[in-house]
């Protein structure tokens, strides 16, 4: 809000409860309603085996059948009945295999379906998969656990400084395994998309030291870089080390102006950049961060300053109005679904610069970051 005290705004919050509709399915694609099309299965160890069950229905006036083409060995879905009949609800049982996915950390899948009739494809729509995998140590025996394999990185954090906007740069860690067992790396990730992961030494023996490779390929619309590299060891004290990079970025003066020209942006961004926008602005009056998932959600953690707008809800649209188009806008939901879906209504609306953070929360948590409770 808006007032003529020095052109002074005030931001007002209206708190409450909202209850879930029993049986409601909130999700629509085509002709089939569905409860959710963001499955999130938590945590896993690399060799469980998660289950879970999705709600539809057919709100058409034909039969269809719902099909998964090209379905990975890791994941098996049954949908219950095979054809669906004008109104009729079934259901979609999936059980997801963790040791076929073979994979450590964060993960988010998406998977194709098709509604089909005679044989013939309709509509289609895709289904997304959060789950985060860690190492099962259940099998360890009293010596394994008393000896472990000890991973150590020197230099955990690497400075480097100003980087011009066209220079690649190489960045190497290197680590020391300092316990009694052979050293593996699982896996290693990045969240910052001018990160790459490259070549790293997979098992290294007691005493014996190894290498990890990152290139930083800068972009124009950054000015620093924080970025996480996630190392997933065999380490049973310490399975994930968050390794940092810093950086400044040296814009080129001309592409600079260019970019400032423009009067509209919209921008997919990591955890890492997410980060850095926010210690960048959280001073700014014009700066707001939005979380628009269900107020439940946002009640178990938020990141601070996040403002709650349900972007399920019947107002949101309206809601959503009523905020200046011209403040800088950071928008996040659970794993990157809904705020999209947020971002491209704001752009509808005319709003100017949104940053849509596309990972979610749930990649900020798998990284520790600090969040708060209601």
């Amino acid at each position: 809000m808006t007032t003529n005290e020095n052109n002074k705004n005030y931001l007002l919050r209206i708190k409450g409860n909202v209850i879930p509709t029993p049986g409601k399915l909130r999700q629509k694609v085509g002709n089939l309603m569905i409860d959710r099309k963001m499955v999130k299965l938590g945590k896993i160890t690399n060799t469980g085996i998660i289950e879970d069950t999705l709600i539809v229905k057919n709100i058409g006036k034909e039969q269809f059948e719902l099909v998964f083409p090209d379905l990975p060995s890791y994941l098996s879905i049954n949908v219950i009945p095979t054809v669906l009949q004008p109104e009729q609800r079934g259901q979609i049982e999936f059980v997801f295999d963790a040791a076929k996915r073979n994979d450590f950390g964060i993960i988010n899948d998406k998977i194709n379906f098709m509604m089909m009739e005679n044989s013939v494809s309709f509509d289609k729509g895709v289904l997304s998969f959060n789950v985060t995998i860690e190492e099962d140590f259940s099998d360890l025996s009293e010596y394994e656990k008393e000896n472990p394999p000890q991973i150590y990185f020197p230099e955990g954090t690497k400075n480097l400084g100003i980087v011009h906007a066209n220079e690649t740069r190489t960045i190497i860690f290197e680590y020391e395994n300092k316990g009694k067992r052979d050293l593996i790396l699982r896996n290693v990730k990045t969240t910052h998309r001018s990160f790459t992961v490259g070549k790293y030494d997979k098992l290294v023996k007691p005493g014996n030291s190894g290498f990890l490779e990152v290139t930083l390929k800068p972009v124009h619309n950054m000015n620093n870089y924080r970025a996480n590299i996630m190392v997933y060891s065999n380490d049973f004290h310490n399975p994930k080390k968050i390794l940092r990079i810093n950086a400044d970025l040296k814009k080129d003066k001309k592409k600079d102006t260019l970019t400032s020209l423009s009067n509209r942006m919209f921008k997919n961004i990591s955890t890492a950049e997410t980060k850095s926008i926010i210690e960048e602005y959280e001073k700014n009056p014009d700066f707001v961060i939005l979380d628009v998932r269900t107020s439940e959600e946002y009640k178990q953690d938020f990141i601070r300053n996040a403002v709650n707008i349900d972007h399920k809800s019947d107002s949101f649209i309206e809601v959503i109005k009523l905020f200046d188009k011209k403040k800088i806008y950071l928008i996040y939901c659970e794993s990157g679904i809904r705020s999209s879906e947020a971002m491209n209504i704001m752009k509808g609306l005319g709003f100017q610069t949104v940053y849509h953070y596309e990972e979610g929360i749930s990649a900020w948590r798998e990284l520790d970051l600090p969040t708060e409770k209601k």
